[in-house]
């Protein structure tokens, strides 16, 4: 007796891992034509038009606060008392900016006053009016002729 075996079928199509394979590989490129497609076609801008206008306004704020030294603000009765080193000396005007990060309608700005010349110290003086407690930014900006020259930021917290 003599046996025979029969030959194995041939596999009919591809095997399934590979159908998956192949639709997986698709659907990535497919997804990477749409994002190329998206960003050659998108809005292409800068976060603002004028970026170098504001980083040279930028620049003049820090030359400006290196500039103003040590500076000191306290109320003295109903007036505001801003003492700065010398090197704000040369300015013919000050003036105090109050920002109030919590709410920008509080915000404002007191127009001061020469009061003493040393040859340590400048002291300016400038109404305070009723603030709400808590945090306050505070600038000090000092000009010569109604160009800003230095200025100091400070933070305050009225009681």
């Amino acid at each position: 007796m003599t046996t025979t075996t029969l030959p194995a079928p041939a596999p009919r199509g591809m095997p399934a891992w590979m159908i998956i394979l192949v639709l997986f590989m698709g659907i990535v490129g497919i997804a990477n034509g749409i994002f190329v497609w998206l960003s050659s076609h998108g809005h292409r801008d800068l976060v603002r038009e004028d970026y170098y206008a504001a980083g040279l306004k930028q620049d003049g704020v820090i030359a400006r606060n290196a500039a103003a030294g040590s500076v000191s603000l306290r109320r003295d009765g109903s007036d505001w008392l801003l003492e700065a080193a010398p090197a704000a000396a040369s300015a013919t005007g000050c003036r105090l900016r109050f920002y109030r990060p919590d709410d920008g309608r509080a915000d404002r700005t007191v127009t001061m006053r020469r009061a003493a010349v040393s040859a340590e110290r400048e002291t300016w003086r400038g109404p305070a009016a009723q603030m709400r407690r808590g945090q306050w930014i505070v600038t000090a900006i000092w000009d010569r002729d109604g160009v800003d020259v230095s200025e100091k930021s400070l933070h305050l917290t009225e009681p």
